[in-house]
């Protein structure tokens, strides 16, 4: 089939044992023009489509597959919005100025550390491919099946009948959007070396009820791959220790960086009217566990009105 001959191309991400993309990219060696008409139905993690293709996500209305069908034909069409700019902190919060990096006096973090923070990072990367596959394959397939079919029977119905169908898929949405978040989550991770915000937010989006605030200092663009991928796992170790209850009103990650020393800072805010639901001891004796075991020191200023903790550990190759 001549692909130049269809104005849209809708094409799942999966096809049975093959890929979608591979299918794209056969249209795209006998027309380059062909991804400008191809929408990727997926649900997957968008992370994982081909660049300047358009997707939409499972389950979705029939109103938007329209939009987005048309959407191919307009300039600028295909992929999606780059989400990855700094978050900024909201206004009226009061929260004061991180606190500075407190010097390390635990001594350089040796290669065990550095090492068990990679084999832990590659686990759980195998970890939430597997779980996007399961997703993928299973719950989202349902309920992409049961909204569409939904949505057809409502079409056929008068509008006395329609309310209790149009609750139905309501809720069905409503049960997609958190499993779509973990999909996303679960699928490959955002580019550290370019995207420390970005990642940072997505790796915590778990914890947190609002996006995560991020000031990364300039000294930071210095860091090596591994560096960067160590300041995301031990800043959601340290979100973790933190926020074992209800989520924060705000979060904010600040990182700093020496030629010696990397300093993370995390700060939250309760909800307006309310305190931290975490046990700050539990919290402290956690934070020190972490700290201990990548031969780092610590600091909390822990208040009623605001929650902070620091962790300054020695760049790797520095010990």
């Amino acid at each position: 089939m001549d692909p130049r001959s269809y104005d849209a191309v809708l094409v799942d991400a999966r096809l049975g044992a093959d890929r979608g993309t591979d299918l794209i990219e056969e249209l795209t060696s006998a027309d380059p023009a062909a991804p400008r008409r191809c929408l990727v139905i997926t649900g997957g993690p968008h992370d994982a489509l081909p660049d300047g293709v358009a997707s939409l996500a499972k389950p979705f209305r029939l109103a938007e597959l329209l939009t987005a069908v048309r959407a191919l034909h307009q300039p600028g069409a295909g992929g999606e919005p780059d989400h990855s700019t700094q978050a900024t902190r909201p206004a009226g919060t009061g929260a004061p100025a991180a606190a500075p990096c407190a010097p390390c006096a635990a001594g350089p973090a040796g290669p065990v550390a550095w090492q068990l923070l990679g084999l832990t990072r590659r686990l759980r990367a195998r970890e939430r491919g597997e779980l996007a596959g399961f997703l993928h394959d299973g719950p989202i397939q349902d309920l992409a099946a049961a909204s569409l079919e939904l949505q057809l029977l409502r079409r056929s119905v008068v509008p006395e009948q329609a309310r209790p169908l149009d609750a139905v898929v309501k809720r069905l949405d409503a049960v997609a959007r958190p499993l779509r978040a973990v999909v996303n989550e679960a699928g490959p991770a955002l580019v550290p070396e370019s995207r420390l915000a970005g990642a940072l937010r997505q790796r915590a989006a778990w914890l947190l009820a609002t996006p995560l605030a991020v000031d990364a200092e300039p000294a930071c663009a210095g860091l090596a791959a591994t560096e960067v991928a160590a300041v995301i796992d031990v800043a959601e170790l340290m979100l973790f220790a933190m926020t074992p209850g209800l989520p924060p009103d705000e979060a904010r990650v600040e990182v700093g960086a020496t030629d010696d020393l990397i300093g993370i800072t995390v700060t939250l805010v309760p909800a307006v009217g309310g305190e931290p639901a975490s046990d700050s001891a539990a919290a402290r004796g956690t934070l020190g566990e972490l700290a201990a075991a990548l031969s780092a020191s610590v600091g909390t200023d822990f208040g009623r009105t605001l929650w902070r903790s620091w962790i300054t550990l020695p760049r790797a190759g520095t010990g």
